[in-house]
């Protein structure tokens, strides 16, 4: 897509899958462009989107909304980003979904099947979705990553299904040498220790790997001793 930082076709897939409506879950190893594909995706789209970081401690009332204190003995009212993205038609995105607890994350299943939530905390207010109201989720999978199953009944509401993997070498190459300007030789080297440690970490020869996030750290750090 012209103008675009993300390197993959997952973007132009995603553009697509929004505009025909659909939910989208995008999974694959951090640092291989899930949050630069979304971001991209919807200002492509010009759309509105609340982005909610997913976490062990998350409750409902985090999705859905609480009573919060203005002043001495008064509360208020106040909406989360679910029924702000329902009542607004906007893209509610759950970052990091799977780290979400079972629990909470299963509140998005009414909202996305029913299209509908009730607020039993505020008086059991019924908030319906504008034809526009869509999810995102976007997800960590592999070892080393502290998350959670997903339900089935929840994974089949997302007709988008997008994988996300590392380039290929030669691509990652390219990649990396229009971020950071480096020279060619320079980057090969970069990229060719990355993909070792990749390996060894699949054959469990080594507990870590360099990602694409540490090939950038690298290469300013690189280029500012230089």
């Amino acid at each position: 897509m012209p103008g675009s930082k993300f390197v993959g076709p997952q973007l132009a897939e995603l553009v697509e899958g929004i505009e025909l409506g659909m939910n989208a879950i995008l999974i694959g190893r951090t640092s291989t462009g899930k949050t630069l594909c979304y971001s991209e995706a919807i200002a492509h789209l010009g759309r509105k989107a609340y982005i909610l970081e997913g976490h062990e401690s998350m409750k409902e009332f985090d999705l859905l909304g609480c009573y919060v204190p203005v002043g001495e003995g008064v509360f208020t009212w106040e909406y989360g980003f679910l029924p702000k993205a329902m009542q607004e038609g906007a893209i509610l995105v759950v970052d990091e979904a799977n780290r979400m607890p079972t629990r909470t994350l299963n509140v998005l299943l009414g909202a996305i099947s029913r299209r509908k939530i009730v607020l039993t905390e505020h008086g059991s207010e019924e908030v319906a979705a504008q034809d526009s109201f869509q999810v995102i989720m976007a997800c960590n999978m592999g070892k080393g990553y502290a998350v959670n199953a997903f339900d089935e009944a929840l994974v089949n509401r997302f007709e988008c299904v997008l994988e996300f993997r590392y380039l290929p070498p030669h691509a990652e190459v390219g990649w990396l040498m229009e971020r950071t300007s480096l020279d060619q030789g320079i980057a090969q080297i970069m990229i060719k220790v990355a993909q070792e440690t990749r390996a060894k970490r699949r054959a469990r020869e080594l507990a870590g790997e360099i990602t694409p996030r540490s090939l950038l750290a690298w290469a300013k750090m690189f280029q500012a001793k230089m």
